[in-house]
């Protein structure tokens, strides 16, 4: 819980420098549900434990956000990606509205080292899964989305920067 406080009271900090020095709009992303990583989902008790980790962060983060005397944006990654993983394991995917883009695999990392071992990551990856597959799979490695899910996050974070609740 005391790194969780630290964390977001930095990012509350680090938002009020902005805002000082002259930042007009000042958009923060939240935490997507960590547990459902490649890193944590295998074992019931760790994506449980990294969901809930998320989650507090994230309570602690809007907490402070909103006791500033001045708005910062909160873009929700969190709700997103358990819409994402939701429509995975019911339907077996998830296809962004009015877009080709779909994801399928929301269990394994598209860079097949990381399978292997957790703390290899997508930028020093030696073996990957088909491309064909990759395009479909929610991260790149046990923990970085992959470049689909970054389109589609991007394709909503537009929507939200568009939106009145931003201005």
């Amino acid at each position: 819980l005391n790194a969780i406080d630290k964390a977001t009271t930095t990012v509350a900090t680090e938002v009020t420098t902005l805002h000082n020095a002259g930042a007009q709009h000042i958009i923060v992303l939240n935490l997507p549900p960590i547990g459902d990583t490649p890193f944590m989902n295998k074992n019931k008790d760790l994506k449980n434990l990294g969901n809930m980790a998320s989650s507090m962060f994230n309570l602690g983060l809007t907490s402070k956000l909103n006791a500033l005397s001045f708005k910062a944006n909160i873009f929700d990654v969190h709700t997103l990606f358990t819409t994402i993983t939701k429509d995975i394991d019911t339907n077996k995917q998830y296809t962004e509205p009015n877009t080709t883009l779909t994801l399928t695999n929301d269990t394994n990392p598209s860079c097949t080292d990381s399978s292997k071992n957790a703390m290899q990551l997508a930028i020093n990856c030696k073996h990957w899964a088909p491309v064909d597959q990759q395009a479909q799979d929610l991260f790149a490695d046990a923990i970085h989305p992959s470049d689909t899910t970054h389109q589609i996050l991007a394709i909503h974070l537009e929507k939200f920067l568009s939106s009145a609740a931003v201005k």
